[in-house]
């Protein structure tokens, strides 16, 4: 993590959205995440998801704070047609 020096003293704020989204280069990133937080205190990090296990995140950041937004879902109706030109 060399260049965690370099960023301290400007980098105070990084948002991360569909977090749920696995991946392995999201997931290296959730690990330097966490240890930039240890290095710089004044960082703040937002995750944001609409299908997180929130649960695992908050383990994983040793109790980070947690902003839930209740949400709905909109009606979706499965609509098939016959294809006539086949």
């Amino acid at each position: 993590m060399r260049w965690a020096s370099a960023l301290k003293p400007r980098l105070t704020l990084i948002e991360l959205d569909q977090v749920h989204e696995r991946s392995l280069g999201g997931d290296f990133l959730l690990l330097e995440l966490k240890e930039l937080l240890q290095l710089n205190l004044a960082l703040k990090v937002v995750l944001m998801s609409a299908t997180i296990n929130h649960e695992t995140f908050v383990r994983y950041f040793s109790g980070a704070p947690l902003l839930s937004i209740p949400g709905f879902t909109y009606p979706v109706t499965d609509m098939w047609e016959t294809c006539l030109w086949w």
